[in-house]
């Protein structure tokens, strides 16, 4: 085991997990390589927009803790998630600031030119799917 992780691959699939089993990330197989899976908690509440082409866009930034076993610390790290159409809908309707969500999809780079005329780039996951990570209280819609 080295670094914050654990990697191991069994049928075709790569997995990677952290030893405390809240933080994961897992890697599809052969058929596409480009498949991420992170647990965690929305930031912050979701950015809902409407495409040019009238289809529904939701954007929102998920947190995964993780224990670093280099400097043997807690960190967070940022996940960028954008979802299109039916799910951008349920996604915003359902999730707010703190919600745990699963969510998978493709990774995404994403080129633009700033302001300031410089090019810039990130990364993001195109959302494919999700799950629901808590049950609602009573009392709640």
């Amino acid at each position: 085991m080295y670094g914050k992780a654990v990697l191991a691959l069994a049928a075709g699939c790569i997995f990677l997990w952290s030893n405390e089993g809240n933080a994961w990330v897992y890697i599809k197989g052969a058929d596409s390589m480009n498949h991420i899976e992170v647990l965690g908690n929305l930031t912050k509440e979701v950015d809902v927009r409407i495409t040019a082409k009238q289809k529904t866009m939701a954007m929102f930034t998920i947190a995964e803790n993780y224990y670093d076993f280099f400097s043997k610390e807690r960190k967070t790290q940022y996940f960028r998630i954008v979802a299109y159409g039916k799910k951008a809908e349920i996604i915003a309707d359902h999730f707010g600031k703190g919600s745990r969500i699963n969510v998978k999809g493709n990774m995404e780079h994403v080129k633009f030119t700033g302001d300031d005329g410089k090019d810039k780039s990130y990364w993001r996951i195109l959302l494919n799917d999700f799950d629901f990570c808590e049950k609602k209280g009573k009392g709640q819609e």
